[in-house]
Parts: C-alpha cells; sequence; structure tokens
C-alpha cells in the first residue's frame, strides 16, 4: 500500500474525542480585520 492510500485510509476512521475547550474572539479585531479584507466593489463578490 502506498503511503498516499495509507493515509487515505487513516482519514476515513472515525476519529475519538480528546478534550473540550473554550476560546473567545475580539469584537474590535474581528471588525478591524473584515474592513481590511473587505472588496471596495460589491461587484466584485461571487453570489
Amino acid at each position: 500500500m502506498s503511503e498516499v492510500q495509507a493515509l487515505l485510509e487513516r482519514s476515513r476512521a472515525p476519529g475519538s474525542f480528546v478534550e473540550r475547550r473554550r476560546f473567545t474572539l475580539s469584537r474590535d479585531k474581528a471588525v478591524e480585520k473584515l474592513r481590511e479584507f473587505a472588496l471596495r466593489d460589491p461587484a466584485q463578490y461571487v453570489l
């Protein structure tokens, strides 16, 4: 079996739960990033 086939076989196997964690997002940073990466012309958006 090739390495690629072995990788595909492992990816099909069900995973197991390890642990649960929480994270937070900064609202201000999120808005800043949205402004930074927004397209200037709405016609450029893919519909």
